[in-house]
């Protein structure tokens, strides 16, 4: 499971938070990527949606795409309180319908 700090940066040069996607042990390229992320509170349920977002998969640092098949989040924990988090990654390739994968991640706290 992934780690970051509260209002630290998931960008390409500090990809905390990635996607890879690799079709018979190759890194391949998405056609379409969004992630969902939300809290998940104590008892393992899902408490609050912080973000629904549609990734730009071109080339960092416009895009997400770090290298072939490799893609960074793309968000700041701002807002995000301590706790564990489940993104879902929702993804087409060519030739697949539309596929989700799920992680999870743990914000913590930056004065420890």
């Amino acid at each position: 499971m992934g780690s970051l700090v509260q209002n630290e940066a998931v960008t390409a040069s500090n990809p905390q938070v990635f996607f890879v996607l690799q079709i018979d042990g190759k890194n391949t390229d998405v056609l379409t990527l969004s992630r969902r992320v939300r809290l998940i509170n104590a008892n393992g349920t899902f408490t609050t949606t912080i973000a629904d977002t549609a990734l730009n998969i071109t080339d960092a640092p416009t895009g997400t795409r770090i290298a072939k098949g490799v893609y960074h989040a793309n968000f700041t924990a701002t807002s995000y309180t301590l706790g564990t988090y489940d993104i879902t990654w929702t993804y087409t390739y060519t030739g697949s319908a539309t596929l989700t994968a799920t992680q999870r991640f743990e914000v913590l706290d930056p004065a420890l």
